[in-house]
């Protein structure tokens, strides 16, 4: 059976309204499906994100670019989610 593994962000981010933002996130690896999602920490908030895409480097380390993009504005957490397991 299948596990989930969850991780949040350590900090909250600011991003001002009607921005749209490159966020670089290290986290994840090529073992596993990775699922990633950007929340709003206070109510009347939104955030989209308009792209994802995974990079990588020459150390073996996973970065996740989420372009996000609101028009309120707020602090933001990001979440991922990897599927361990089969």
């Amino acid at each position: 059976m299948a596990e989930l593994k969850h991780v949040w962000t350590n900090n909250n981010v600011f991003q001002a309204g009607g921005t749209t933002v490159h966020w670089t996130w290290k986290v994840g690896e090529d073992e596993h499906y990775w699922g990633f999602c950007v929340r709003p920490r206070q109510f009347n908030s939104d955030a989209e994100i308009v792209q994802q895409f995974t990079t990588s480097d020459n150390g073996n380390a996973w970065f996740e670019n989420l372009i996000v993009r609101t028009n309120t504005g707020n602090l933001f957490r990001f979440s991922a989610i990897a599927v361990v397991g089969s």
